[in-house]
């Protein structure tokens, strides 16, 4: 889980169906569901929930490109910690372990996202 790497994060708090970013918005951080979920959107689809302890818009920041999803608070709201991109590199450069959290959340992702048809 990869809520121990966020000791000094800044917290973000969403109303349910708040949105947190836009399709399409340039990433300049990602963030860690603490609380609640997240509900993700590809043109106005709903197609995955981020719960609580996963990563989101990790994406963006490795990629350096823009948003894929438009990201939403699901029912209940959401608490996030927030990681700015020096953050998330030093992380992923000194914690080898939080790298391979961040792979296992991607390949896992690949797997069920893989099979929808959300293009």
């Amino acid at each position: 889980m990869l809520k121990m790497y966020t000791i000094m994060a800044p917290e973000k708090e969403l109303k349910p169906g708040e949105q947190l970013f836009a399709q399409g918005d340039w990433g300049d951080k990602c963030f860690i569901v603490q609380k609640g979920s997240i509900h993700l959107y590809y043109n106005q689809k709903l197609f995955a929930m981020i719960p609580q302890g996963e990563i989101l818009g990790e994406m963006a920041l490795i990629e350096e490109n823009k948003r894929f999803a438009t990201a939403r608070a699901g029912k209940d709201g959401a608490r996030l910690y927030e990681l700015s991109k020096d953050r998330f590199l030093k992380l992923v450069k000194e914690r080898p372990e939080f790298s391979l959290e961040i792979l296992k959340c991607m390949s896992s992702r690949l797997r069920t996202w893989g099979s929808l048809n959300i293009r």
